[in-house]
Formats: C-alpha cells, structure tokens, sequence
C-alpha cells in the first residue's frame, strides 16, 4: 500500500502521565497511508480549540469515508496503562466517528478494538475521545484507521483531522484509579493524567452504548476526611464535582474552569459552601466570591474558629474577643480581649443575642489552613472530635469540661486545661482609661478612623458624643 511521508522531525519522548502523540503534522514525522486520499494543508480554522498550523485533509464520500495512519513502525507507542485515544476532527455533518485500532503485523481478530463516539459541532474543531474500557486495553497499537462517518455520506465532503494521542493514565497521587481501594482516600489529593466524562459505542457484532465517569469513580474511593482534590495538570473533559456527596468542605482545585461550588479556578472560586459536620483543610488560600456556612452561633456565648477574617458586624454579634491568657492554680480563669476584626484561622469568642444556623459572606480571602490552630490553651478545630476532656461553652454559657460522649463541630475551638478543676471566664473590653493633663494636646478619631475637629484637650472631650474613640492611639469609652 502507497504511502504518504512527511517531514522528518524530532518525537519528544512522553512520560506515562503526559499524552502520547501518534500523529501531529506539526511537531512529529509519520507516515499516512493513501486510504482517503489524504493530504497535509493549513488548519482552516486555528482560533478554536485546535490551534495547529497544518492537519490532515481527505475528501469524503459514502465509497470513501477512511483514513489510515500506522506508528507501530517508528513510534512503537505504549499505552502506558490509559485505556483512551483521542483525535480532533472538523467536518460539516454531526455522526459518529469510529475508529479501528490494531497492532500493524500478524493482527488477530482479538486484537482489534472497535470504538465509536459521537461528532456533534458540525463545521468546527471537536476532541472525540474513544474509551476502550468494554473491549480491554492493546499495549501496543500499530495502526488506526479513523472511519469520519458510520451512516451514509450523501454528498462528497472535506473532513480535517489533527492530534491522533493516546491520553494519559488516570491517577491518583501517582497510583492508578482502577487500583485505589473504595473509601480509602483521605486529606489533600493530587491526581494526574486524563480525567473525563463520556459515553462511546463498542463495536463488536452488534453496538452496545456505555458511559465513563472518573469523577463518579473517584468518588467512590473518596473517605469522608478527605478534604482537597488538585486537578491542576491533568487533562480534562465535562470535569464537574460530585465530592460534595462525600464531604460538603471539599475543595477542588483546577486551571480549567468548570461550574460548581468549592471549586478554585486559577487562584478564584464562585461559591465556598462551608458544613460543621464535616472536615476542613485548604492547603491553598484563594478568593471565594460568596461563602456560605452551616455553623450554629448561639444566644450568648460560642467558640469559632474561621478559615477567613471576620468582624462582629457580619454575623450581627454583639462582640468578637480573642484569648488572652489563662490564670490561677486548680481553679483557672481565663481571659479574652475584645476585637473589633478577628483574623483568619484564630479562634474566638463570639457573643451574640442573635443564635444562628446559617452564616452567609459576600466575597472572603481564604487563608491556607496552618499546622496548627492553637494560641496558647485556646485552639480552633476544623473537623468534628470528641471534646472528652476539653473545655467548652456549655448550656449555661458557662466554661465546662466535656464528658465521654461530648463533641466538637468544625470550625469550633476548646481550651485545653486538663488539670483545671473549674474555669471562670473573663472577658475585657480592651478599652483604656485616659488620664491626661487638662491643657495636653488630642488626636480624636472614631472607631472608623475618621479624625474629629474641635477637641483639642482633656477639657474638649465633654463636647463628644456618648461612644467609643480612638484618643492619642488608644481606645477610649465617652460616656
């Protein structure tokens, strides 16, 4: 059979995680077989998905609707363990597009892997990718003959094709999905290779329709303590997050956009939904334009601990108060300042008239989750524990001691004081007395930093209004 040589040109050699070029006029040399009539001809269309320079060009008809193109005898290409190929086609007409893979010498009938998969934007560059999970996997393909139509061709027309790969494996922190054991998975997750979603036709005798999930996949291998899936790297198609189902806080991070909450593209996410009941942990911060939280705040007094900065205004509290210290021998008081802003991943001391069970925040930073979440005795948790032996707010908005059934939910905080025999909170206001001379000169400024004129001295200060003032850099109650 006549072939059709192209310009010599160096292969760059492809690891098992990176895709496996067969066939690319513009980077590999090959060889086409003269099936079609093909020829090599400037991409009609290089502003789409397939920026190429040149491509395969054949002339369509219902006698002649094939190509064939063999690489067993230069490439001698593996499969690395992936189980798709992938090709990018262009032509006027929605249809399936099948393709024959088989190895080049010696074929048997149980080396032929028959696959179809459907076409549908007609006139524009499309990735088809053909699973060949149904029919198993052939280590080392030699040729593929790609048939552009599998129903009749009415009328003669031109069909570009471009990109012939082998995708890479599917894995999960360097270990094949198809190995990971179900329910196994914990914490921060790092995948690689091709992860996708799709359906194709195995041919055989009959055609049998199946889909492709490795979303739906890994989520089954999913642990409800894992907490972040990185995609960044991979090869993606119809990627979406169905994690969510398996623990609410998961975070999935991408350098390809696709809708969905918790999910950060390229340093961003839409929506962070945020549950109590679940585990917690962003090895990466980011910007979340919306947050939504499930974490009851109590009437009186609770324990948060945050992934983002927070004021008492954003959650309608009376007051936010961070720890101080902690004082005394077998009975201890502990002690917290008020704040007006509470930075992120510091636990705190909420009080509020106000109980709520959904928090709601226009857009936050996140801030990366740290070792640890402690200052002092007083330490944050972002997964749910059991608080046998710690202290927390009990019922009576009083410090006690949890028992052996005794719980804390995400984006909690306890004191650890296991020798305390009773504990006794004291929470200051972190306002200052002012003692000044009558004639000593003032800055006068509100609480928001806007400077007051007219108040120059100790004996001014009767013309204030009731509130609180920031006097000579110190925080100061008029009354």
């Amino acid at each position: 059979m006549k072939r059709i040589s192209l310009l010599a040109m160096s292969l760059i050699a492809t690891a098992s995680f990176a895709q496996t070029t067969l066939w690319d006029g513009d980077k590999v040399n090959g060889q086409l077989w003269v099936d079609g009539s093909p020829e090599i001809v400037a991409n009609p269309e290089t502003d789409g998905i397939n920026p190429s320079a040149t491509c395969i060009k054949f002339n369509m008809t219902n006698k002649q609707k094939m190509i064939k193109i063999p690489f067993q005898d230069w490439i001698k290409p593996s499969m690395n363990g992936s189980m798709r190929v992938s090709l990018m086609i262009k032509k006027p007409k929605a249809s399936n597009v099948h393709i024959e893979l088989s190895s080049l010498t010696n074929v048997k009938p149980e080396q032929y892997r028959n696959i179809a998969a459907w076409y549908g934007d007609e006139g524009k560059w499309q990735k088809v990718v053909f699973d060949l999970t149904p029919q198993g996997n052939l280590d080392n393909p030699g040729i593929i003959a790609i048939e552009a139509q599998t129903d009749e061709v009415t009328e003669a027309q031109d069909v570009y094709i471009d990109n012939v790969q082998i995708e890479p494996a599917t894995l999960v922190n360097g270990k094949p999905l198809s190995e990971i054991a179900d329910g196994s998975l914990t914490g921060n997750i790092k995948l690689s290779g091709a992860w996708m979603k799709g359906d194709c036709q195995s041919i055989t005798d009959t055609w049998t329709a199946y889909n492709y999930d490795d979303f739906a996949a890994l989520k089954a291998k999913l642990s409800a303590t894992a907490t972040s899936v990185d995609l960044r790297g991979s090869v993606l198609k119809d990627a979406y997050n169905p994690f969510g189902e398996v623990n609410s806080n998961i975070i999935v991070y991408t350098d390809t956009y696709f809708a969905g909450d918790n999910v950060v593209t390229n340093g961003t996410a839409g929506k962070l939904s945020l549950n109590a009941d679940h585990a917690f942990d962003a090895p990466e911060g980011f910007t979340a334009k919306e947050v939504a939280m499930y974490r009851p705040v109590y009437n009186g007094y609770s324990m948060l601990c945050l992934p983002f900065a927070l004021t008492a205004d954003e959650i309608g509290a009376e007051a936010l108060a961070t720890y101080k210290g902690v004082s005394g021998e077998t009975d201890k008081t502990v002690t917290f300042t008020t704040a007006d802003k509470v930075e992120a991943n510091t636990p705190m001391l909420v009080s509020s008239t106000n109980p709520l069970n959904d928090l709601t925040f226009g857009e936050k930073a996140i801030v990366a989750t740290p070792a640890s979440l402690a200052t002092g005795e007083f330490t944050g948790t972002y997964a749910p524990q059991s608080a046998a032996g710690l202290w927390g707010i009990g019922a009576n908005n009083e410090f006690q001691k949890g028992g052996s059934e005794a719980t804390i939910q995400a984006f909690g905080a306890y004191l650890n004081l296991p020798e305390a025999a009773a504990v006794k909170m004291n929470v200051t206001s972190g306002i200052s007395d002012l003692t000044l001379s009558e004639n000593a000169p003032l800055n006068v400024y509100t609480i928001s930093g806007v400077k007051v004129s007219g108040v120059r001295t100790k004996a001014d200060l009767g013309t204030l209004v009731k509130g609180i003032y920031i006097i000579n850099n110190k925080k100061v109650i008029v009354k």
